[in-house]
């Protein structure tokens, strides 16, 4: 996100592309279970980068840590799920 704001693309609209197959792995992994982002471990948190404090160590919390990321530092950013 820091360099999608450097001066040289910072009047450009970027797009980032998140792998749209990730969250059908996570669901596939659910099986029989609930299959919601939310239950589903990931190093979110736990991570220690201060952006990610409060956020909740899944995969929601995955995908909102990336929406905080281009909020705080590149809001020239669309992203694309």
């Amino acid at each position: 996100m820091q360099i999608c704001a450097e001066a040289e693309f910072a009047d450009e609209t970027i797009i980032l592309h998140v792998e749209p197959d990730m969250f059908g792995f996570i669901e596939k992994e659910a099986r029989n279970q609930d299959v919601s982002l939310s239950n589903f471990e990931a190093s979110v948190e736990s991570s220690t980068h201060p952006i990610t404090t409060g956020l909740p160590n899944s995969a929601e919390g995955f995908a909102l840590a990336l929406l905080k990321l281009r909020d705080t530092y590149a809001p020239n950013v669309l992203m694309a799920y």
